[in-house]
């Protein structure tokens, strides 16, 4: 069925453009602010039975505009060498996907009485775990999560649900 939740392809892609879309407002931002600040990113999903699920032609698409004059003049010589300059080396997320890097999966351990999740220590870096409590919460904002979709990543930015922001 429908729903208005993300799917986890669906988050890997708003990932993915969300996070060139930040590196690029960032630096095109500081010449001027745009009239217009579209980011798509679409892949194509693939059912292999001998090498599994995965995903190719991953795209990032960017519809910006920018006002008339001198500080919008800048902004638009800008935002080729913002974009690559994403791709090639800031955004984390695209980076990762096109580098590669291996998936280590950890299972849950069980003391006597209730259940918890424990696994080794977490490198001092963003972890984001998602777990089947009482009452998960968003890491970033520390807002119960009754659905993925109500955890805003990005400060400033609106929620969304797949209805109202494509990715």
């Amino acid at each position: 069925g429908e729903s208005d939740d993300f799917t986890p392809v669906e988050l890997l892609l708003t990932a993915i453009a969300g996070c060139s879309a930040v590196d690029v407002d960032f630096i095109t931002s500081r010449r001027a602010e745009p009239d217009e600040f579209t980011v798509t990113g679409t892949g194509e999903k693939l059912r292999d039975p001998e090498r599994g699920n995965s995903m190719e032609d991953l795209e990032v698409t960017f519809r910006v505009r920018f006002p008339e004059g001198e500080a919008g003049d800048r902004a638009r010589d800008m935002l080729p060498r913002a974009i690559a300059q994403s791709h090639d080396r800031l955004c984390t997320v695209s980076r990762t996907v096109e580098l590669g890097s291996p998936v280590i999966d950890r299972h849950p351990r069980f003391r006597s009485g209730r259940s918890s999740w424990r696994t080794a220590p977490t490198p001092p870096a963003l972890s984001l775990a998602i777990a089947s409590m009482p009452s998960p919460m968003c890491i970033v904002t520390g807002a119960p999560v009754p659905t993925l979709r109500a955890c805003t990543v990005f400060s400033g930015w609106p929620r969304a649900s797949r209805s109202s922001w494509r990715a």
